[in-house]
């Protein structure tokens, strides 16, 4: 999704400090709660969790993560799995482990499918 898409959907009294949390900050897990403007007058409360990557150059040049509605059905167990997993994925990361990085995208994409179905 491009970025501004992405910035068009924020609510407009979240968009300046989603927007500035998003470019800004450095490589490493990133979690915040916002609320998502869907039609007039209806907005969902949102937690998105995941990792920023930077470029060489220190500027942020991606983000992977998971969004779940606060107000869905209960994910509590799926997000502490997500946590954990993110924690998992920066500390492989950081031993270059190629593979386990890898692998832990997929689970956390996985993480995503479910908690997306309330699951």
């Amino acid at each position: 999704m491009p970025i501004a898409t992405f910035f068009d959907l924020i609510h407009p009294d979240d968009r300046i400090r989603m927007r500035q949390a998003t470019l800004g900050g450095n490589e490493g897990v990133y979690r915040y709660q916002y609320r998502i403007k869907r039609e007039a007058n209806d907005e969902i409360a949102v937690r998105t969790v995941g990792w920023r990557f930077a470029a060489e150059d220190g500027a942020c040049s991606r983000h992977v993560g998971t969004i779940a509605a606060l107000d869905a059905a209960p994910i509590g167990t799926t997000i502490d799995i997500v946590d954990h997993c993110l924690a998992a994925y920066q500390k492989a990361q950081t031993s270059d482990k190629r593979f386990v990085q890898y692998l832990l995208g997929m689970v956390l994409m996985e993480l995503g499918y479910d908690i997306a179905k309330g699951r």
